[in-house]
């Protein structure tokens, strides 16, 4: 297949018959299904399960890397950690064994490092080279997101830079990775967020809250009831929601006496609510559900941001879009 370097192809998955496949943006069949289940697209590469194994396609939906890998995985920094006879290394973008598999688990790069268990005990962070840069000191750990890394010691969890030092001290019950300068963390069953100096900025008031802010913004709740608010904390559109998703692409998802529809950066309902389940825009398309099968299985769809079905018609069942 050809395309424009000027206009990339976006694939997606679809289901038909127990089997997986691609399909572009028009809803042309790209791959017909047959993949026992397919992942996510990263650096051009998507994985892909085969009689239990997995391997990866490239945007034109061609194998590029032979099934033979357990756990699922996506490329970033241009490596991908993948099991193979209950041992974790990592391979390049044309399948070679960059990193040996040496380790008992791990993460993906990001920022030049990787976590990684060694001997089921301890996690670590390893170089591109595949040296320890870090040591394996912490109970579990997540990749470096702005600078900082989210770690476990002794049962709480806390922050260190690329150099190990401890920025945020493991005093935290619960804590996600830094987006956008903020990060969300939990004490006593209220969450709040700090910044990367770890001081407090929005107080540990919340309920619940999304993971992270998302294009300025985050879903808070507070009494049962969710809403938007900015960097500042300032509730924004006085609107109150049943639940609600991150912002992507100008929309986010929210739900309303049961059902999801999108609103957008001002307050306004762009996609009016109707689905049963929904996930955030992606390339310009969504995943949602409009109704279940007799089973009581949705059935999902794609639309685009006005709300118009793109594949419906076609009948394929949809289990996975973007990240």
């Amino acid at each position: 297949m050809t395309q424009d370097s000027s206009d990339t192809q976006h694939l997606f998955a679809f289901r038909q018959k127990k089997r997986f496949g691609f399909i572009n943006q028009q809803g042309d069949i790209v791959v017909p299904p047959t993949y026992e289940y397919i992942y996510q697209f990263e650096e051009g590469l998507c994985q892909v399960e085969l009689a239990g194994k997995m391997g990866f396609v490239d945007e034109q939906g061609k194998l590029v890397i032979q099934p033979r890998y357990q756990y699922r995985s996506y490329f970033s920094e241009g490596l991908a950690p993948v099991f193979l006879e209950e041992q974790l290394g990592y391979i390049d973008t044309t399948g070679k064994v960059a990193i040996d598999f040496h380790f008992t688990d791990g993460g993906s790069f990001s920022e030049g490092l990787a976590p990684v268990e060694v001997d089921h005990l301890k996690w670590g962070f390893i170089d591109t080279t595949g040296k320890l840069a870090i040591p394996a000191q912490y109970e579990y750990a997540l990749p470096f997101s702005e600078g900082l890394a989210l770690v476990s010691q002794q049962g709480k969890e806390g922050f260190i830079d690329r150099q190990g030092r401890w920025v945020v001290k493991p005093v935290l019950d619960q804590a996600w990775s830094f987006s956008e300068g903020f990060a969300m963390v939990e004490q006593k069953e209220r969450r709040g967020f700090i910044n990367k100096q770890g001081d407090v900025v929005l107080p540990l008031r919340y309920e619940k809250t999304l993971k992270v802010f998302s294009e300025g913004l985050c879903g808070v709740q507070e009494d049962g009831s969710w809403y938007f608010i900015d960097k500042q904390g300032n509730p924004l559109f006085d609107q109150y929601f049943q639940d609600v998703a991150e912002f992507s692409e100008g929309l986010a998802a929210v739900q309303i006496n049961n059902l999801w529809g999108y609103i957008n950066k001002k307050g306004e309902m762009a996609i009016p609510p109707q689905f049963y389940n929904v996930k955030p825009f992606h390339n310009g398309i969504a995943k949602v559900a409009s109704h279940s099968d007799a089973s009581g299985t949705y059935v999902y769809a794609f639309i685009n941001p006005e709300g118009k079905y793109i594949f419906k018609e076609q009948g394929f069942i949809v289990p996975w879009l973007g990240r």
